[in-house]
């Protein structure tokens, strides 16, 4: 289902002031792709970090030249404290062709409304044989909470998310090779289902589908969801949401 542009602008927009309070997965999984993959970058060169948002890759890998990325305008704001940010499109990255010498991206690339552009604008702003690495979500996150969703109604709640070998192919495809692809689980704790899905919204990670089926953020709908949670996957003081982590690697051919 295509992904709405300009509700992934608007909401990332609106969490712009509160994202770093609760963003802890996404900087527990920029440091890790940094572990992942920094080795292979030339530490003098120029990077780009495609997806900034506030500037986690700046603060935590501190790489000592490069330009932030990101299509929300307050998002922008916040990362420009820290280095030279555009505020742009990752499917259209206003840099010419060959100009970088390495891409990163930090759980961005799901929110693509053409995953196959998006890697063909990387691949197009690389030089040949730089580097790349970026993480995004795999095919089981949120599998507690879709499974909640699926006894309810039949209407998208969460959006779907990537199958490492398709990944790939589209990477080849875009014209990055040497691609090596890691998944990791990562099980977060929830005091309860309304904790785990406003963190969402405070991120900006809420559905960005134009399918999804509107006005059902009652009470008493997120009451059901809550009672189906706990029951069906509770623990005694917490519920857990998976998210299962794709860390990739690669270089343009």
């Amino acid at each position: 289902m295509p992904l709405s542009k300009d509700k992934i602008r608007h909401d990332f927009s609106r969490a712009a002031e509160s994202y770093e309070q609760y963003a802890d997965l996404q900087r527990k999984v920029a440091e890790k792709l940094g572990k992942f993959g920094w080795e292979i970058f030339d530490p003098k060169g120029q990077i780009i970090d495609v997806g900034a948002g506030t500037g986690f890759v700046k603060q935590l890998l501190k790489p000592a030249n490069i330009i932030q990325l990101d299509i929300s305008e307050e998002m922008c704001v916040k990362a420009s404290n820290l280095a030279p940010t555009i505020c742009g499109d990752m499917e259209n990255i206003p840099l010419q062709d060959n100009s970088v010498d390495g891409v990163i991206s930090s759980l961005t690339m799901q929110w693509a409304t053409d995953t196959s552009r998006a890697l063909k604008e990387i691949s197009r702003i690389l030089k040949p044989g730089a580097p790349f690495i970026l993480s995004t979500f795999g095919i089981h996150t949120l599998q507690e909470l879709k499974s909640i969703f699926r006894m309810m109604d039949p209407f998208a709640h969460i959006n779907l998310f990537f199958d490492p070998d398709e990944l790939s192919k589209k990477a080849n495809e875009a014209g990055l090779k040497d691609i090596k692809i890691r998944t990791e689980i990562q099980v977060m704790e929830y005091q309860d289902a309304m904790q785990l899905m406003q963190t969402m919204k405070r991120i900006g990670a809420s559905n960005k589908e134009t399918t999804r089926k509107e006005g059902l953020s009652t009470r008493e709908y997120f009451q059901t969801i809550n009672k189906f949670y706990h029951e069906n996957f509770g623990r005694s003081t917490y519920i857990p949401a998976t998210w299962e982590v794709l860390y990739m690697r690669g270089v343009k051919a």
